[in-house]
């Protein structure tokens, strides 16, 4: 396994700091659970992406600046999307049992998430350190890789961005009706679309800068547990709209001719994929 280590701190600390940070930042969770994968993740992510700012300046080129930015205004992004949300009486009702701070998840089942979601947080940053340590230590980069992957990271920002702007807008005139609008005509599930483009692009980015197997399996893991996350996260957004518009015939005809998460792609449901897609 000495290879896994050598690949993780790839001679820097800045992995522990990085580990370190999440664990803070995350560690609202204890107070809500909710917070441990929404607040906690959108302060984690811009916290590592602000570290890596100021451990590696010294190397920093423009790509690597602009890779740094889309991370910083990632998790900018998706914090002042989730505070407003989290205020609502609505969304509170819906989450009720993650937001209590007496919910059924035991202290050692938070501790095991808390531990969990900062080391994930740190896999799916990955990319962007590698690449910082890669400049740091001389090493050239494929500046064509780097470019196409700013430019998917860019787009996928660019989606979920949109895709939450219309759903906030459309929910406030029609709150008790499902969003079928701008984006959503396209796919079901533009925004979890969207985040995985936008990791994907992240790893992209960093593919030149993977020098070894260990990099290569870390940054991997980031990349496919955030992919099932996605994966999971959709399943479950159908399910409970099935439960509440199920009964709208324009609900059934809209989920039979509108992809559920990839535009394009004849995928219409998940439910068949129950099996893989439970925690």
């Amino acid at each position: 396994m000495a290879w896994v280590f050598s690949s993780w701190f790839a001679g820097s600390w800045v992995f522990v700091w990085a580990w370190i940070l999440a664990l803070a930042l995350s560690a609202l969770g204890f107070w809500r659970t909710v917070y441990f994968v929404s607040l906690g993740y959108a302060l984690s992510i811009t916290s590592i992406a602000v570290l890596a700012g100021v451990q590696f300046s010294g190397s920093f080129n423009f790509l690597v600046t602009l890779h740094c930015t889309l991370l910083v205004l990632y998790g900018v992004r998706l914090g002042s999307y989730l505070l407003p949300r989290e205020r609502k009486a609505s969304y509170r009702e819906t989450v009720q049992g993650e937001y209590s701070s007496s919910s059924d998840v035991s202290f050692v089942g938070k501790t095991a998430i808390w531990i969990s979601v900062a080391l994930l947080y740190v896999l799916m940053s990955s990319p962007l350190l590698y690449h910082c340590i890669a400049l740091e230590q001389g090493r050239s980069l494929a500046p064509g890789t780097v470019l196409i992957g700013l430019s998917i990271m860019f787009v996928g920002l660019g989606l979920e961005t949109l895709a939450d702007l219309q759903k906030s807008a459309y929910k406030k005139k029609h709150p008790k009706r499902f969003c079928d609008v701008g984006l959503y005509r396209w796919v079901r599930c533009p925004n979890y679309f969207g985040e995985m483009t936008f990791w994907t692009g992240n790893w992209v980015v960093g593919l030149s800068a993977l020098s070894t197997l260990g990099t290569w399996v870390l940054s991997l893991l980031g990349l496919v547990s955030i992919w099932y996350i996605m994966l999971y996260s959709t399943h479950r957004l159908e399910r409970t709209q099935i439960e509440r518009y199920g009964e709208m015939e324009e609900f059934q005809t809209y989920c039979e001719s509108t992809p559920i998460l990839f535009p394009f792609v004849p995928l219409y449901s998940l439910k068949r994929m129950s099996f893989m897609l439970k925690y």
